[in-house]
C-alpha cells in the first residue's frame, strides 16, 4: 500500500492521530538508501508513488498529510 510506503496516521495512546512517516519519507529526509525488496510484485500505484523520488525531481508529495512536499536529502538513493 502507499501508506506502508509514505506513511499514515495512526492514534496516540493518550487520543488523538499523529501522521507517522514511512520509510521512504525517512530515507529521503536523512538522506539514506531505501532497500525495495521484489520490486517487481510492487502494485502499479505503489509504483506511482515511489518513481518521483527517482527521477529528476527527487520530491515526493505527502498528499495523506497535508499535501507536504518532501524533497530527498544529498545521499538519498533507491536500491530495488
Amino acid at each position: 500500500e502507499v501508506a506502508d510506503l509514505i506513511g499514515e496516521y495512526t492514534q496516540r495512546e493518550g487520543g488523538g492521530y499523529e501522521f507517522v512517516y514511512g520509510p521512504l519519507v525517512t530515507a529521503m529526509q536523512e538522506g539514506r538508501a531505501l532497500l525495495v525488496d521484489d520490486a517487481t510484485l510492487i502494485s502499479p500505484k505503489v509504483l506511482a508513488a515511489l518513481y518521483p523520488a527517482m527521477d529528476g525531481r527527487r520530491q515526493i508529495q505527502v498528499k495523506a498529510h497535508k499535501g507536504e512536499t518532501i524533497t530527498a536529502a544529498e545521499g538519498f538513493y533507491v536500491i530495488a
